[in-house]
């Protein structure tokens, strides 16, 4: 049986490793989900849409966190009689800083009312985006959160000889 400090430091330590764990993971899994559906979207067949909205969105910041920005890009398509409406520009896109210009960029090549080519999931046909294709920021946060878990792996491991003596 371990001495209580060192027992509460070791609940403490799994705890967070598993909180740093975690979040690795789910890093991972988000970066890997747009990464692979971005390359699927390259296949995607595509419809003729319309901008129906297209806005600059301030995004809040906390504590020490400046705000940040973001382009609000709704357009409307059809599909076989089907009418649907999508918000996805691409998968996996981070803007660099507070994103501001990026978001003005994007705001410029879809203003609102001007007709987009819209690339819709043929499975499911509400799954849209106006840009297909992979994203080097979807590539590094699946890099990242992978590199987070092994680290995360590692050092378990070789802390582990700490706690037994």
């Amino acid at each position: 049986m371990l001495p209580r400090p060192l027992a509460r430091w070791t609940v403490r330590r799994i705890l967070v490793t598993l909180a740093i764990g975690g979040v690795g993971a789910y890093v991972a899994y988000v970066g890997a989900g747009d990464l692979y559906t971005g390359v699927r979207s390259d296949a995607w067949p595509t419809v003729v849409g319309t901008v129906l909205e297209s806005e600059l969105v301030r995004v809040p910041g906390r504590g020490r966190v400046s705000a940040s920005y973001k382009a609000h890009v709704l357009y409307g398509y059809e599909v076989g009689r089907q009418r649907y409406t999508g918000d996805r520009i691409s998968f996996g896109r981070l803007a660099v800083g507070s994103g501001r210009d990026d978001a003005e960029v994007l705001l410029q090549r879809y203003r609102r009312g001007s007709v987009v080519q819209v690339h819709y999931d043929p499975a499911r046909q509400n799954e849209s985006a106006l840009e297909t294709g992979w994203t080097w920021s979807a590539v590094v946060r699946t890099s990242l959160g992978i590199l987070v878990l092994v680290g995360v792996m590692l050092l378990g491991r070789r802390s582990r000889g700490l706690t037994s003596a």
